[in-house]
């Protein structure tokens, strides 16, 4: 799975949840910052192979283009929000002040942690919204976090090989419809395709197929609920040279195929 929203990206969005037991999300990358808050019980998270546990009263930051997975096998509740690097100006996306912070995991001081949790809506979801209109309180929550990350946990260098792979992610983000491969976005990045592959060697639950893929799915599946065109026209449309391609890329992706997807999808709205 890719979360990958060129808008979301872009602007100063936000949203957030309230996650309880039973939550488990498989392997992903994403181009935002996320922060997760323990409230209650703990939470198993995978950094880029490394597994660790969140307990109550800690908090996890993850930078952009970092892989990670979560499962909460127990009881538990903890404070999920994903938004956009512009958010926080001193957090850029691309900065050493959050991506080269090497451990995700922080445990405030009791007084610090019981601020944050008296500003964060922590019984209700909050909708995806620009950044500028959510709380006052909210944003004060998340400049406490950033702040006692900041000071936590310190800075280590990072590989040429991250920022080969940001310029990856983002290229395919914005061309994924084209017909694209590894070897056409090293020659447009300026980087040896052998390099760029051995780049995603290093995260073995994604590849460059995997996230091209991704991207077109997404588009397919809201091109799918939000439009009446035909399934050849979406393939086409999400970069697919074929649509017998993409019913089993989608189909594998899904679990659906996508007139299936469509038809259970528009039937629960």
């Amino acid at each position: 799975m890719l979360i990958f929203t060129k808008e979301f990206g872009n602007q100063k969005v936000f949203r957030s949840s309230i996650k309880r037991k039973g939550y488990r999300i498989s392997p992903h990358m994403h181009q935002h910052i996320e922060i997760i808050v323990m409230l209650e019980g703990e939470l198993d998270i995978t950094v880029e192979g490394t597994r660790s546990t969140l307990n109550c009263g800690e908090v996890c930051v993850i930078a952009p283009l970092i892989v990670h997975s979560m499962n909460m096998k127990g009881e538990g509740k903890f404070f999920m929000t994903v938004f956009s690097g512009s958010c926080i100006p001193d957090w850029q996306i691309e900065g050493d002040s959050l991506s080269g912070r090497i451990d995700p995991i922080f445990k405030p001081t009791p007084e610090v942690f019981s601020y944050i949790t008296s500003l964060l809506p922590i019984n209700t979801d909050t909708q995806q919204v620009y950044f500028d209109d959510i709380p006052k309180n909210i944003r004060s929550a998340l400049y406490a976090i950033t702040a006692a990350y900041s000071d936590a946990v310190p800075l280590t260098p990072q590989p040429e090989s991250r920022g080969a792979l940001y310029s990856t992610v983002l290229y395919i983000g914005e061309h994924f419809r084209e017909n694209i491969t590894l070897a056409s976005v090293g020659k447009a990045l300026g980087y040896n395709p052998k390099y760029l592959s051995q780049c995603f060697s290093r995260f073995p639950d994604i590849s460059f197929t995997s996230l091209l893929n991704s991207c077109r799915i997404e588009l397919a599946k809201t091109m799918l609920i939000g439009t009446d065109l035909k399934i050849i026209d979406i393939a086409y449309e999400c970069g697919y040279s074929e649509e017998r391609t993409f019913r089993r890329v989608f189909t594998q992706t899904v679990g659906y195929s996508p007139s299936e997807y469509r038809k259970r999808r528009r039937k629960a709205t």
